[in-house]
């Protein structure tokens, strides 16, 4: 069963960072007011192990932006992440069914930037590429090459019939934002993996693939 999201704050696109990693800089009410002011109308908020951060977020955003409750987890053949859970999946399972229990959740499974972790060999996401929907192809980390790195990890992610998605990984306020895409409005995981699928592409912007860089 897909978990409802509130109605976006904004007509048009919506700025989406989905990658925000809470830290002692950087609190579930600190992320709120920072990406409010630094424009970003979605923010994935993901740690390791807990999603007890992500859902404290989600209630101090209250209608003022879409939190998507994230998780990093370890499992016996590499990481992923699971967005949109409404609880914490166990570490150390095998690949399966940890997909398995992020699906249960009508969760959505990304495959991690190689900068958040090992991702799963390339064998496995071959394998399992039609439950595995999205890529995190861009993020906000490594100013030197990131563009390149975006685009091989793009290449990859078209290869493995996955979306891409970009995310700031930012610990401080300063950072958010730095990787970021434009999406259409959505209301469900199933909404948001169709906006996924049609990115807004702004000239304007150092963009790849419809995922910007600041």
């Amino acid at each position: 069963q897909e978990t409802p999201l509130d109605a976006p704050p904004m007509g048009g696109r919506l700025i989406a960072d989905l990658r925000i990693t809470p830290s002692g800089e950087l609190t579930p009410r600190d992320i709120v007011d920072n990406c409010r002011a630094r424009g970003v109308d979605v923010a994935a908020v993901i740690a390791s192990g807990t999603i007890d951060a992500a859902v404290e977020a989600e209630q101090a955003a209250r209608s003022r932006m879409i939190i998507i409750v994230g998780q990093q987890v370890r499992t016996s053949d590499g990481e992923i992440v699971g967005l949109f859970l409404t609880s914490t999946i166990p570490d150390g399972q095998d690949l399966e069914t940890s997909v398995a229990a992020i699906h249960g959740q009508g969760g959505v499974v990304m495959v991690p930037h190689p900068v958040w972790g090992e991702p799963p060999s390339h064998d496995l996401l071959r394998r399992h590429r039609s439950s595995l929907y999205c890529y995190e192809t861009l993020t906000g980390s490594t100013p030197t090459g990131r563009a390149g790195a975006a685009v091989d990890a793009t290449l990859l992610a078209q290869r493995f019939g996955m979306l891409a998605t970009a995310g700031s990984g930012a610990t401080t306020a300063e950072e958010i934002g730095a990787a970021h895409l434009r999406m259409r409005p959505f209301a469900s995981p199933r909404e948001f993996l169709d906006s996924l699928g049609f990115p807004y592409v702004d000239e304007t912007d150092n963009a790849v693939c419809g995922l910007f860089l600041r």
